[in-house]
């Protein structure tokens, strides 16, 4: 052994246990008190340990701990209305095109690709979910937002600047792969600059803040197409996100991630993030291709439902079992208390966006409301809904329960589909807002709840919670590109099984009626009560099918934890055990 060696065993000796005395008797007194002392932290600890492990921190995975990330006052104010304007805006983008289509595909001349300026944001937004929570943990939360949200403001720009079909809707996927990003950080972020015990109120805002959006986005569209121009719906995205990236910029401010670009740019799975992203894009395709311009038995639609299923299947062997630093680490996936609630936010969303675009379709078909209108007879649904996730953000920050909430929630939004089902050409006032005041108050119920059920099953260790919020913005963005693409395809098909019989004016079909509403008021009053009904029928199938997927998630509620949420931001590790990894440390073999 080198005297440098001893000489450093020597320091860290000193400087862990005691420092020698002369006295035999006064080094023994003094080693009985440290173990004493010793005894007595242990026994501490594990009390509380026992209590509510309010000792414990989350590993960050990036070289910091959670706890590092935590803001308090003016910081975590502004940052949080950065958050909600960035969610807000994304959720807005997802259903704002609904009224502009018929506008756009005149302006254009381009009616047969029109469909795509609502696939192209949704698709991405679904397929980069995961590789945006992998890119955070590796490049660091603050610039993988800002990221994010430059591209989202890019793409918006393309749209609104947009002379052409294909420019239109390229501007659309340039959108969606930042809105993607957005969607994930939005809640990584918000779970690390708030201690777990007050993240439900947030969480709530942001719930809040979604679920407005997603209702007024048709409402707000249908006035700028009317009173301005369909472009103002891509301009509007660029003050407000301005404005949210100037604050994130200014006012979030995490620890650096540790480690060279190099090794950075190592700890990232390329080959599991090209299977997972062409897979699902295949798939998503075929969802979007059967449900618009092509037969479900078309050879394209079929040749991408088996690539695509193959590519995912290929990807979940190759990450679970082979790769050494796996974009869904297997110690995250094989928790039920983690899937469960990433499963029951994929079929709430299906449901929940299949719902509210077909209820605003149903108010301007069968009332005859334009799409301002339409939005105006939403707010028996967006009322409850915001009113309820803000306060259920508070009730859950207070009782530190997730599950009793989740499933409460989950059944009323069973009951309001299911009586949604029964809507047709000739319900009442009291019908129509009684069953979007049942809807509301349970999907209000649930946004916060699913986030914690899952923030407090995941693993504290290397960055679990993070992959978990990202798979939980994965399934989340899944759930509603499945909602709109089988909503559309149950619509279009039964529709159009209706009308195909009909003695139609030349130049109208049934893609057009769905598409322009306002065509069916040119039509003769006989001929106008034939097109009422058969989509009539078509929207009572698309709320069966979102009862369907209401009762999934139900289900999905009873593998909720019943643990309580702790009462600081808690993890798996004792503050004093975490040391900050190296980014070559973070990287783990996957379990069998």
């Amino acid at each position: 052994m080198t005297g440098n060696s001893a000489e450093s065993i020597d320091s860290v000796v000193k400087d862990t246990v005691v420092e020698p005395r002369q006295s035999g008797s006064s080094v023994s007194n003094e080693i009985n008190e440290v173990d004493n002392r010793s005894v007595n932290g242990n026994n501490e600890r594990k009390n509380q340990d026992d209590d509510d492990e309010d000792d414990v921190v989350e590993s960050a995975g990036d070289g910091t701990t959670a706890a590092d990330q935590v803001l308090h006052g003016l910081p975590l104010l502004l940052c949080a209305v950065s958050l909600l304007l960035c969610m807000f805006l994304v959720a807005l983008d997802q259903t704002i095109v609904a009224t502009i289509l018929s506008t756009v595909g005149n302006k254009f001349d381009d009616f047969g690709d029109v469909s795509w300026i609502a696939s192209g944001f949704l698709l991405p937004t679904a397929v980069l979910a995961m590789n945006w929570g992998k890119i955070s943990l590796v490049f660091g939360r603050k610039y993988t937002m800002i990221a994010a949200v430059i591209l989202f403001e890019a793409g918006s720009l393309m749209c609104a600047l947009a002379n052409s079909m294909n420019v239109l809707i390229g501007g659309r996927v340039l959108a969606g792969v930042g809105g993607g990003g957005i969607q994930v950080m939005v809640f990584v972020i918000l779970t690390e600059i708030t201690t777990i015990d007050k993240r439900g109120m947030f969480q709530g805002l942001i719930g809040a803040a979604f679920g407005i959006a997603s209702v007024v986005g048709p409402l707000v569209g249908g006035a700028f197409t009317s009173h301005v121009s369909w472009r103002w719906c891509f301009y509007i995205n660029l003050p407000v996100g301005g404005v949210a990236l100037a604050f994130i910029t200014i006012f979030f401010n995490p620890p650096r991630t540790r480690g060279s670009f190099k090794e950075k740019l190592l700890m990232i799975d390329y080959l599991g993030t090209v299977l997972l992203g062409a897979g699902l894009t295949l798939l998503l395709l075929a969802l979007s291709l059967g449900s618009t311009t092509d037969p479900w038995n078309s050879a394209i639609v079929i040749s991408f439902f088996v690539v695509g299923g193959v590519l995912c299947l290929v990807f979940c062997f190759y990450n679970f079992r082979i790769s050494k630093i796996p974009l869904i680490p297997w110690r995250v996936a094989k928790v039920p208390t983690v899937m469960a609630p990433c499963l029951g936010i994929g079929f709430l969303m299906g449901a929940f966006m299949s719902g509210v675009l077909y209820l605003s379709t149903y108010f301007q078909v069968v009332l005859g409301a334009d799409a301002m209108h339409s939005g105006i007879d939403l707010l028996p649904l967006i009322i409850p809904l915001v009113l309820t996730s803000i306060c259920m953000g508070v009730v859950v920050s207070k009782t530190r329960y997730t599950k009793p909430f989740a499933s409460f929630g989950t059944s009323l939004v069973v009951i309001g589909f299911g009586l949604m089902t029964l809507l047709d050409a000739h319900s009442s006032l009291g019908r129509r807002m009684g069953f979007q005041i049942i809807t509301g108050l349970g999907v209000g119920c649930i946004f916060q709840s699913v986030a914690l059920s899952l923030q407090v099953s995941a693993p504290k260790d290397q960055g679990g919670v993070l992959v978990a919020t990202a798979m939980l913005g994965m399934f989340r963005s899944l759930g509603a590109v499945l909602g709109s693409s089988i909503g559309q395809t149950i619509q279009s098909v039964v529709f159009s099984t209706g009308v195909s019989a009909l003695d139609l004016p030349a130049g109208i079909d049934p893609d057009t009626l769905l598409s322009s509403p306002d065509t069916i008021n040119a039509l003769s009053p006989d001929l106008q009560t034939l097109v009422i009904d058969a989509f009539v029928k078509g929207f009572q199938r698309v709320m069966y099918f979102a009862l369907a997927f209401a009762i999934c998630a139900f289900l999905c509620t009873i593998f909720f934890t019943n643990k309580r949420i702790p009462k600081s931001n808690t993890g798996g590790h004792k503050k004093n055990d975490i040391e900050n990894p190296k980014p070559s440390e973070t990287s783990e073999k996957t379990e069998a």
